[in-house]
């Protein structure tokens, strides 16, 4: 959520009526230091879920892809005969379509009505 200009302006304008201007300087260091520490603790947190998290499980991830990366190609192999008879029955009925209507007879039946 981005807080924009206007509504930054709207908030400070009710901050100024609701605490008043001597008590709004030192309530807004208070709110900047506590961001800053909530921006700290959030770059912490990404730092240790990183280091002990994401980077342990790239390092296992690769020997698993590798060991499976033979058993894809087979699998691809076993595969590859079975789409191409899909392929060839799906064709069946296009290449009997085409060879009781071919387009050129289409267009001759249109040139000599």
């Amino acid at each position: 959520m981005r807080i924009g200009t206007s509504e930054l302006i709207v908030v400070l304008i009710v901050a100024l009526l609701v605490l008043g201007p001597e008590k709004l300087p030192s309530y807004a260091k208070k709110l900047g230091s506590a961001l800053n520490k909530i921006k700290s603790y959030t770059s912490d947190l990404t730092k240790n879920i990183d280091e002990n998290i994401v980077e342990p499980m790239a390092k296992v991830k690769e020997p698993i892809e590798k060991a499976t990366k033979p058993l894809n190609t087979i699998k691809d192999e076993i595969n590859k005969p079975f789409i191409e008879t899909k392929k060839s029955i799906e064709n069946i009925g296009k290449t009997h379509e085409n060879k009781v209507n071919p387009p050129e007879a289409e267009s001759l039946e249109v040139v000599s009505q």
